[in-house]
């Protein structure tokens, strides 16, 4: 009886464990939507940037001056961050996909 009572809190044990697992997908499932929506709002804004940057060093190009050298020097810089950044984001993510590997 008592190896009985064993085997069966055993199975409710890892039928309760199955369910958590199920209900853990569907919330995965929308972390990553969720997380693949920001990323994509992200890109946006940094070519928006970039597209004002662009502009920005077409101005300072323009002007006469050391000053408008050194803001022209300081609008490259800023684009090439900007640049890294924009790679950066355009990479393909994996925490979901693999979170063991991401963590590395």
């Amino acid at each position: 009886m008592k190896s009985m009572m064993r085997v069966l809190s055993m199975v409710l044990a890892l039928g309760a464990g199955a369910a958590l697992a199920a209900d853990a997908a569907p919330t995965v499932a929308q972390a990553k939507s969720m997380a693949m929506k920001e990323r994509s709002s992200m890109m946006a804004q940094v070519n928006a940037i970039d597209a004002q940057l662009s502009a920005a060093m077409k101005s300072a190009s323009a002007m006469p001056g050391d000053q408008a050298k050194v803001l022209d020097a300081q609008l490259a810089e800023l684009q090439k961050q900007v640049k890294a950044l924009s790679a950066q984001l355009a990479k393909t993510p994996t925490y979901f996909d693999n979170p063991a590997g991401a963590a590395n």
